[in-house]
């Protein structure tokens, strides 16, 4: 159980390792892009958000292939296919929660701000 943890915690590591240098990069590549493309002598505000949008998902795909190598490492499924839905499937779950997690503390402030 031990040696599941430690490899948890590992995955959850380099996981945020990649999530970070892979924001820097979408970043760094959302400036270069626009710099480099201009519509009608601007930079493109749309060109930017669709950079940023597959620069994410770019990250987040890769996010979930660690997990899902992990998952293939320790023997939690037998193919890559598997692993994949499986970890994206988990990571969107978590994420949907995590989503609901922070609305709700939202909302709790709210409502007591606003004295209601």
């Amino acid at each position: 159980m031990l040696v599941n943890l430690a490899l948890g915690v590992l995955a959850m590591a380099i996981s945020v390792v990649v999530h970070t240098f892979g924001l820097i990069a979408v970043t760094h590549s959302i400036s270069q892009v626009t710099s480099r493309v201009r519509v009608h002598g601007h930079r493109s505000r749309i060109i930017a958000m669709v950079t940023t949008a597959i620069g994410i998902f770019g990250v987040l795909f890769l996010q979930v292939a660690i997990w899902a190598c992990f998952y293939l490492v320790l023997g939690t499924v037998d193919d890559l296919e598997t692993a994949l839905y499986f970890s994206a499937v988990t990571f969107s779950w978590a994420t949907a929660i995590s989503s609901r997690a922070t609305n709700g503390a939202f909302s709790a402030l709210w409502k007591g701000l606003s004295g209601s």
